[in-house]
């Protein structure tokens, strides 16, 4: 993002770093649904999952609640 806006010389930088934060924005969708499978989540909590990989750091706070209320155990 600093190439392309502050000194406006490529956006290769913003193509190749986006192609991996969408790539590891699947791998987290599917392992969210893949351990929701398993453990047996109710929808609820598979949907927190899932909205919880858009904004910044927010799985963060999600797994601290999921350790708390038990769903992740097996």
């Amino acid at each position: 993002m600093l190439l392309k806006y502050v000194t406006g010389t490529t956006d290769v930088g913003v193509s190749i770093f986006g192609a991996l934060h969408g790539g590891m924005f699947l791998i987290n969708l599917a392992i969210a649904l893949i351990t929701a499978i398993t453990l047996r989540w109710p929808w609820r909590v598979t949907a927190l999952s899932i909205i919880a990989a858009v904004p910044p750091l927010t799985t963060i706070p999600l797994e601290i609640w999921l350790r708390r209320r038990g769903h992740l155990s097996c």
